[in-house]
């Protein structure tokens, strides 16, 4: 509990420095809600509660409706929650963290880190605000984050946009319906070789062709030497590319053409039907615009120039192949990855990205313009985090001492078979140090073994890193006093001192 409390109060204090509001909602949500806004998938593993209805005295059912009654079920993330909130509240503009339990019926795997009750720590920006604003503070507070824990001697957070994924699936003629398959196969190139990556693509429907020029946006010969500098480099690269294509320009020409069809059609209607909605969206608002392209690319490159200027040059990274969450996240995307001293990968401890879609889908607003709500957060990988916490982290922030006990308090002069039967005036005598000691601030501890050969006890208390040896028989019961060692000396100090004096002689000698 110790790595949990502080993993917990660490993550927490990044937020509440920054006033942003803790949100605490039920585990328990209404049934319909969860099974209409969760994927075919997750429907399998939610846990439902039992329907329960009036019980009368007698044990039997009541009569059906009577009382309204609604199903219920455990909550398998935070979002839907997030979503309810905001869709009861009103709300257009809303920034939260929150943390809880949260309950998927998944086969355990505790190296894989999959549990059945696992705790969820979420932050979400809800709303529209600055340009980028949003985005930017976000990444900011991933590494904020995991700077303050410090587990690992580097983790790097790693950003790519949405648009960016699919402009350049598009500049390398790989059709829409293949969008999807295409981005689980690129996103393994961080594991895996061009080459395994490339005949996955083919398997999946890509042309051949198609891998050649992909391979080339993915992975240009020639890069800048300096992080920063690769990543703008690569940035630049990628983006005259895909906006050169003739891909892109074919499909930014067909949308001009239907653009311009479409005014000439709107120029030609009758003056009282000009202004009226038309229910469906015009081709522009369907298809990648090479502004659309462009803004992708501005803020990839501006998240990189604020980190930089914070500090965090070596903890971002642009990765083009990251390809999380296609079916709802809409913009930039995000994961941050501990790093150990050898330059490996721990896994990934935070991911995230923009889902302008997912929240009005979730809070069930009713047209497609009603359901762009602005969304951007992450979710941290709070059991993952915690695996990675050591004793020595620990040591370090002050939160676990080098050694379980300061001082060990040891019955002397008895044989086994005396335990029993001569200890009570010792009992009361070191119960009576130990609460002296405990109270004064300094831990204590009683022997707890039947072993009171004194090498052994000297030999367990070294193991323990315990710093004095206590020793307590009748004849210092009977006196009030005791015996004692520290064993980073070579005599016995203080034998014969009362316990009292003893007592008040570590609290002034500080040996915790």
């Amino acid at each position: 509990m110790v790595k949990r409390d502080w993993v917990l109060e660490t993550i927490e204090g990044v937020f509440k420095k920054r006033g942003i509001p803790k949100l605490d909602t039920p585990v328990l949500e209404r049934r319909e809600i969860l099974y209409a806004k969760a994927s075919e998938e997750v429907n399998k593993q939610i846990y439902d509660i039992a329907d329960r209805r009036d019980i009368g005295d007698d044990g039997e059912d009541t009569e059906k409706g009577t009382v309204e009654h609604e199903l219920l079920s455990l909550r398998f993330d935070l979002t839907v929650s997030l979503a309810r909130f905001v869709a009861q509240n009103g709300l257009h503009s809303f920034e939260r963290y929150q943390y809880g339990k949260v309950y998927r019926g998944e086969n355990i795997s505790r190296a894989k880190g999959r549990y059945r009750e696992f705790v969820q720590f979420d932050y979400d920006i809800i709303g529209a605000g600055t340009p980028y604003s949003a985005d930017i503070r976000t990444v900011q507070l991933i590494a904020e984050v995991l700077n303050a824990l410090s587990l690992t001697p580097s983790f790097t957070v790693q950003i790519n946009h949405r648009v960016i994924l699919r402009s350049m699936l598009s500049a390398c003629n790989v059709p829409t319906n293949l969008h999807m398959k295409c981005c689980s196969a690129i996103d393994k190139l961080d594991k895996l070789p061009w080459e395994d990556v490339e005949k996955e693509l083919i398997e999946k429907g890509v042309k051949a062709e198609s891998t050649l020029i992909l391979r080339e946006l993915l992975i240009p010969e020639k890069v800048a030497d300096d992080q920063i500098d690769k990543f703008y480099a690569l940035l630049d690269h990628m983006e005259q590319k895909i906006i050169s294509s003739p891909a892109i320009q074919a499909l930014q020409s067909d949308i001009n053409t239907e653009d311009e069809k479409k005014e000439e059609k709107e120029d030609k209607q009758p003056i009282e039907e000009k202004g009226k909605e038309v229910p469906q969206q015009s081709s522009s608002s369907k298809q990648l615009q090479i502004d659309e392209i462009q803004q992708a690319f501005a803020l990839i490159r501006t998240t990189l120039i604020v980190m930089n200027d914070l500090g965090y040059s070596r903890n971002i990274a642009f990765v083009p192949s990251l390809a999380r969450g296609h079916d709802y996240y809409t913009g930039m995307i995000f994961e941050a990855i501990c790093i150990n001293s050898e330059g490996r990968s721990l896994g990934t401890v935070v991911g995230g990205g923009r889902y302008d879609d997912l929240i009005g889908i979730l809070a069930g607003t009713g047209d497609d313009q009603k359901r762009k709500v602005p969304a951007i957060g992450f979710g941290i990988g709070f059991e993952r985090l915690v695996s990675l916490v050591t004793n020595e982290k620990l040591i370090q922030v002050g939160r676990l001492r080098s050694r379980e006990a300061d001082v060990l308090i040891v019955p002397i002069g008895f044989k086994k078979q005396d335990l029993i039967v001569k200890m009570g005036l010792v009992t009361t005598a070191m119960l009576r140090a130990e609460n002296s000691l405990n109270q004064l601030g300094i831990r204590a501890k009683l022997h707890d073994s039947t072993d009171l050969n004194p090498k052994n006890v000297i030999g367990e208390c070294l193991n323990s890193h315990i710093a004095v040896l206590v020793w307590i028989g009748e004849e210092e019961a009977q006196n009030g006093t005791v015996t004692a060692k520290r064993l980073e000396q070579s005599k016995s100090g203080g034998q014969g001192k009362c316990i009292e004096d003893f007592c008040n002689q570590l609290n002034c000698t500080n040996i915790c």
